[in-house]
């Protein structure tokens, strides 16, 4: 629904390279040919400062700053939290799509947990970090402050489609989002506006460099 590309049955974009499972070692190039990996590295994240206007993440990511530790510093100073970089990088991705206090404590408590069955934690550590609801909105709250334009962004957006019923994508293709103007579907419609514009806008420019890139090559 956004644009971005996706595949199943079998899913080409994400196959396991393990020792029990080497399946990319089944592809291949033909004689004269090469594989080549492009990452774009954080996407979403230039893509958000870049609709959003925000002059705080715009200014780091021009700086060439670690946004992942950029936010988990940023928090841990507010509310005295003991966040890692990981964690930092968890909660960009989840706020930018407007995860909950719930989905989001829940999230940050799993990898807790995979932390601790790795024994890199222990299980006194394990209980002193885990994550409440009253913590994961304190984070919340703490990465809006970081980030005012991005809040500023999500009401003008939001408003701007509930107005016209469409959300636009940095490419100009469109999605309907009826659910805003409806109390009980507000919510699904304000995150469909925000992952629109955000994915949306990370699948147009994806496939504009896949065709830069075919026209180089």
């Amino acid at each position: 629904a956004t644009g971005r590309f996706s595949s199943s049955q079998p899913n080409l974009q994400n196959q396991p390279n393990n020792k029990h499972y080497p399946i990319k070692s089944a592809f291949v190039p033909r004689k004269g040919y090469k594989f080549i990996v492009v990452d774009w590295s954080t996407i979403e994240i230039r893509i958000m400062a870049h609709e959003s206007g925000d002059k705080k993440l715009v200014e780091l990511l021009n700086a060439g700053r670690d946004i992942h530790q950029e936010t988990t510093d940023s928090i841990n100073k507010q509310f005295n939290l003991t966040l890692t970089r990981g964690d930092g990088k968890t909660i960009n991705f989840a706020v930018l799509y407007l995860m909950g206090a719930d989905s989001l404590a829940y999230t940050l408590n799993k990898e807790l947990k995979k932390r601790l069955k790795e024994g890199t934690i222990t299980m006194d550590e394990y209980k002193q970090l885990i994550v409440t609801k009253r913590i994961a909105q304190n984070i919340i709250d703490g990465y809006f402050n970081t980030y005012t334009g991005f809040r500023q962004f999500i009401q003008d957006e939001t408003a701007e489609s509930r107005n016209t019923g469409w959300v636009w994508t940095m490419g100009g293709r469109r999605r309907p989002v009826y659910e805003l103007r409806k109390r009980e579907t507000f919510g699904i419609g304000q995150r469909r506006t925000v992952n629109t514009i955000i994915q949306g806008g990370a699948g147009d420019l994806m496939k504009l460099g896949i065709i830069k890139l075919g026209r180089l090559y």
